[in-house]
């Protein structure tokens, strides 16, 4: 994925990325700097969300923030457990 996303930033003239490879039990020992945006994909159904989140928390930027990007699912799909830690906000939006 991350030769994919150089390339595609490559395309686009984005040259201010860092890429890095780890996973997410190790996240907070790769010395980050302050993240200003986190994106996963479903990765995130096979993390340990609540550890994830917590982490996340101590290495994003007070402003920043964390994308969730996925197909929509059915009306009938349960909400994950830890979607009841995130209150709606203003400034989200549905990207179509």
């Amino acid at each position: 994925m991350i030769s994919e996303g150089r390339k595609a930033a490559a395309a686009q003239g984005t040259g201010n990325i860092t890429w890095a490879c780890g996973d997410a039990a190790g996240l907070t020992g790769m010395r980050l700097p302050p993240l200003h945006l986190c994106t996963m994909g479903k990765s995130f159904q096979w993390m340990n969300q609540d550890q994830i989140l917590a982490d996340l928390d101590t290495l994003i930027h007070p402003g920043g923030g964390i994308a969730l990007v996925s197909t929509s699912p059915r009306a009938s799909t349960p909400r994950p457990e830890w979607a009841r830690y995130s209150a709606p906000s203003s400034s989200l939006r549905r990207v179509t």
